[in-house]
This record gives C-alpha cells, sequence and structure tokens, in this order.
C-alpha cells in the first residue's frame, strides 16, 4: 500500500485516511478520494445458479400430488419431507457480499468480498459512511463560511463604491 498519514480506520478490507479510501483488493489496492464518493453500501445477493437446488423439494410436492387421496399419511410425511428440504436449501444458499461504490459523477464500482470478510466489509463500510458524512458537513460548513466572507465582502465594497 502507499504510505498516508496514519490511517482513521484499518481491517482487511482497506484502510481510511482523512480524505482517502483505499480499499484493498486481493491483487491490488484502489484508492479514492472521499470527496468523488456519493455512498458506500454492502451488498448481499444470492447465487441464481444456486436455487436450482430447490428443484429437488419441488420434485417431491409435486410428487406428493400425485399420491391417492386416501393415503394422507404419505402425502403429509412427503411434503413433511420437501418443506425440511426447501428449508435447508434456502439456509445453505450460497450467498454473494460486494461493496457498492456510488461515484458522484454517477458510475458504480463493485468490489467483490469473500464470506470470511463479511464482518470486516461491514465495520468498514460503518466507517467509510461516517467519514464521507464528516467530510460532506466539514465542505458545507467552509461553503457557508466562504459565502458569508463574500457577502461580507461585496457589501463592503458596495459601501465603499457609494461613499
Amino acid at each position: 500500500m502507499k504510505n498516508f498519514d496514519m490511517p482513521l480506520f484499518s481491517n482487511t478490507c482497506g484502510k481510511l485516511y482523512a480524505d482517502t479510501v483505499v480499499f484493498a483488493l486481493v491483487n491490488r489496492e484502489f484508492i479514492l478520494p472521499v470527496e468523488d464518493i456519493k455512498y458506500i453500501s454492502l451488498k448481499k445477493s444470492i447465487n441464481l445458479s444456486n436455487l436450482l437446488y430447490l428443484a429437488l423439494p419441488a420434485a417431491v410436492f409435486i410428487l406428493s400430488r400425485l399420491v391417492r387421496d386416501d393415503d394422507t399419511f404419505i402425502k403429509v410425511f412427503l411434503c413433511g419431507i420437501a418443506f425440511a428440504f426447501t428449508v435447508i436449501c434456502l439456509v445453505k444458499v450460497q450467498k454473494k457480499y460486494t461493496v457498492r461504490i456510488k461515484m458522484v459523477n454517477g458510475s458504480l464500482k463493485t468490489i467483490h468480498v469473500a464470506k470470511a470478510n463479511y464482518n470486516d466489509a461491514q465495520k468498514f463500510i460503518y466507517k467509510a459512511t461516517e467519514l464521507i458524512k464528516e467530510q460532506r458537513a466539514f465542505a458545507n460548513n467552509e461553503a457557508i463560511a466562504n459565502r458569508k466572507e463574500t457577502q461580507a465582502f461585496s457589501k463592503s465594497v458596495s459601501n465603499i463604491v457609494h461613499h
């Protein structure tokens, strides 16, 4: 990583400096100035290919519908097994974690996060969001101060011109 000042926050996902966010990727680093970032979020999604495992419980549900009406015990048993398989498939389905960075210019950058680094990514996103809010508040306060100075200067110039 490049040498900046002392980081405000650091973990396996990257480092936060006063005006820069450094994302730690597997092979390289990704450096963004804080003022270029609109917001950062962490998204959890499911791989659609893993949802094919739900075909097995669906087949058991269909099989239970084909059983004769007077065999209710077998129907209940098959529906119970299908329900259990459905719950197991939904719990065990693999999830993808991505950090979404919305830039001020409208572009969207995504960084994939390993399942093992999910908790670190949550902490990093929380701290980065706080840093972005602080930076915006500081910039707004600075803009207000500059506006007041400009208004005071223009009033003094107009007073000098009128006298």
